[in-house]
């Protein structure tokens, strides 16, 4: 497969201008004349914004300038969108108003990520990015690395999801057609034989470990990664399925899935779709907002970091903070708890943090892409990291995503919503039906009140 994703040919996601510099006096930042000034949620000046060389630049301390800059974009499309103006218009009004811009930067969690990051140095080193968001879209703290010295802001640029894309390309959108239940069993096989680039036919798609050719549940795969059943999955779901609901509820480009499947037939578009090659990839900012629908019963809000614009003393802007109910709450709590088992017993378990609740997908792709998405009832963390070298691992990301976690003030009291029609069932683990009375082997897993499977006979 050749990468398509060019990221150097994003420019318009660079961060231009990073005149960043250490201002910060006593918690707050020393403001002129001809600026907007950005406010964290506690009412600190954390930024200002100015106009230099025709463009708005922006002055903060070091390790925000991921933040500040989704702030700036995010301010001019406001602006842009409220006064239907041009974008030179906007910078200048946004500048010369002086607007005081109300945003959900916490220095203390971004404070926890950069240190974080500090720990982990196989990702401070390389190209990564990280978003912290509640679970309503608002992004808390981000943060951007760059290996090569250029300024790229990698929140914002589009990399391979790898497995990571499997909970919202494949499961839930099975789940919800009720395709599969959390016991629907999958043979650990490969799809086909395809042919290689030496001529050869080779095993596709390839298992991070080698195949059993036994039944497995999807609770398993999930836990475990496992690229075959993925695609089995998604095979009996549909790929068209698949990419209306990864662009329908999300916003995640599948233009070419689309056309691949409508020249070359489904097949040709497993790999993207359940594998996470997409065309046109994904974003560490579109990969936390979506993960966001397992935290807070499967509501989807815009990604956002301005909450309040405030213009000369009057509201100019203020985020609606409406969201859109993209799946039952039976799936997102299923699909929560089959998650849940990642952290418990899969790949993720170093996000397992004490008295907390942790879930999420871990994701790698051929081309050294890692990534963890992590989610608690509070918040949404999504790690990424590049690095093509033998000793990349995903385990960093994860990593990553457990020291931000640790290093935020977690409620126990807050939980998941719950779904009142799911329910805890005993299930056979040799048919992955409902325990029936001769069943010896019982697991236990969670069901839609109107996806149960059958009661098992076989063991009779």
């Amino acid at each position: 497969m050749e990468r398509v994703i060019n990221r150097e040919r994003l420019t318009g996601l660079i961060l231009t201008g990073c005149a960043c510099v250490g201002i910060v006096i006593s918690g707050t930042l020393l403001s002129s004349g001809g600026t907007a000034v950005v406010y964290d949620r506690d009412g600190n000046e954390v930024a200002e914004l100015y106009i230099e060389n025709n463009e708005l630049q922006y002055r903060c301390e070091t390790g925000y300038e991921a933040y500040i800059d989704l702030v700036r974009n995010e301010v001019i499309d406001i602006v842009m969108d409220q006064d239907a103006i041009d974008r030179d218009s906007a910078i200048r009004k946004i500048a010369a108003d002086g607007f005081e811009i109300r945003t959900g930067f916490s220095t203390d969690a971004m404070e926890g990520m950069l240190d974080a990051y500090s720990q982990t140095p196989e990702v401070s080193n390389g190209n990564s990015a990280a978003v912290l968001s509640d679970t309503e879209g608002c992004i808390t703290a981000c943060y951007s690395v760059s290996a090569d010295g250029h300024n790229y802001n990698y929140v914002s640029i589009p990399a391979y999801a790898g497995s990571t894309i499997k909970p919202l390309s494949v499961y839930t959108p099975a789940l919800e057609a009720g395709a599969i239940t959390w016991s629907s069993m999958y043979r650990d096989s490969p799809y086909a034989m395809v042919e290689n680039s030496s001529g050869e036919m080779v095993e596709w798609p390839v298992n991070t470990e080698p195949y059993t050719d036994q039944m497995i549940t999807v609770e398993a795969a999930v836990a475990e990664s496992n690229n075959a059943v993925a695609v089995k999955v998604l095979k009996d779901c549909g790929a068209e399925r698949s990419c209306y609901f990864l662009q329908e509820a999300f916003g995640i480009s599948v233009q070419r899935e689309q056309e691949i499947i409508q020249e070359k037939g489904e097949d040709r578009a497993l790999s993207n779709l359940a594998l996470g090659y997409l065309d046109e990839g994904v974003t560490v900012e579109q990969i936390a907002a979506a993960y966001q629908i397992y935290a807070n019963g499967g509501i989807y809000y815009t990604p956002h970091t301005v909450t309040q614009i405030m213009n000369g003393g009057s509201e100019y802007y203020a985020v609606a903070g409406k969201g859109v109910r993209v799946v039952s709450e039976e799936t997102a709590f299923i699909m929560n708890r089959l998650m849940r088992e990642v952290v418990l017993h899969g790949t993720g378990t170093l996000a397992q943090i004490k008295d907390a609740e942790v879930c999420g997908k871990t994701g790698t792709s051929e081309y050294g892409d890692h990534w963890f998405a992590g989610i608690t009832p509070e918040y949404v963390c999504t790690v990424w990291y590049e690095d093509d070298s033998e000793i990349g691992t995903t385990d960093s990301s994860v990593q990553v995503v457990h020291d931000v976690f640790a290093s935020l003030e977690l409620s126990e009291d807050t939980v998941y919503p719950a779904a009142e029609n799911v329910y805890k069932m005993e299930y056979c683990m040799e048919s992955g039906l409902l325990r029936g009375p001769s069943c010896r082997n019982i697991g236990r897993g969670y069901y839609a009140g109107n996806n149960m499977p059958e009661i098992c006979r076989e063991c009779e």
